[in-house]
């Protein structure tokens, strides 16, 4: 599926499996133009080299049945890419809250 939303597109960016591309570090970088309430002004510059960082680091890659949010939990807890963790799990709870308000209404 072709994905035509630059936010779609980015949130595309935080599953696990697309870690190392180039267009996924792209992507990543430009969240705090997307998504304005979470990464501060001032902490920019610390959010770029988180997403450098995250997308260094060798991380462990959920199992096939492993849900991306609790992936993203787990890297969150170590406090390696505050921001980026942070901002990766604001975007799936946007998503996820879109996902239950479609199943309550209908």
């Amino acid at each position: 599926m072709l994905l035509d939303n630059l936010l779609l597109q980015s949130a595309s960016a935080i599953v696990p499996v697309c870690r190392k591309h180039s267009l996924s570090l792209t992507l990543m970088k430009g969240f705090p133009d997307l998504v304005t309430n979470v990464i501060t002004v001032a902490e920019r510059d610390a959010y770029d080299l988180d997403v450098h960082k995250y997308q260094g680091t060798s991380l462990r890659q959920p199992q096939q049945k492993h849900q991306v949010d609790n992936w993203w939990m787990e890297v969150k807890n170590f406090i390696q890419f505050p921001l980026v963790s942070n901002m990766a799990c604001v975007m799936l709870t946007a998503f996820m809250i879109l996902k239950l308000s479609r199943v309550l209404v209908s």
